[in-house]
């Protein structure tokens, strides 16, 4: 599952994934256009550790032939903290970012 919450707490996105391709990009991007955000955390879970890397550079790349003005700072935050389905809340706040794209259980 992948759910998507903003530094308010609010919920964007809630979906089941199988793998990258359906780690829903498009729908992450239009969301972090819609909320004008610079700086977002990605909370992956172990098993998808291998894809945060080309995860991050997607929604780089798509924000950006999308319209973003501005360079999209992604952070990979593979630590967690009370099992995969906390979002670690915390250290995206120490990161200054404006959400959290949590994927996992």
């Amino acid at each position: 599952r992948m759910s998507v919450v903003d530094e308010e707490g609010e919920g964007g996105l809630c979906l089941g994934l199988p793998r990258h391709a359906a780690l829903e990009v498009e729908e992450t991007c239009a969301w972090i256009l819609q909320n004008n955000f610079n700086r977002v955390a990605l909370q992956v879970p172990d098993h998808l550790l291998l894809e945060a890397a080309g995860l991050s550079h997607s929604l780089q790349r798509r924000c950006k032939e999308l319209g973003k003005q501005n360079e999209l700072c992604v952070f990979i935050m593979a630590d967690t903290i009370d099992g995969s389905c906390h979002v670690d809340e915390i250290t995206a706040d120490h990161l200054t970012a404006e959400c959290v794209v949590h994927y996992g259980a």
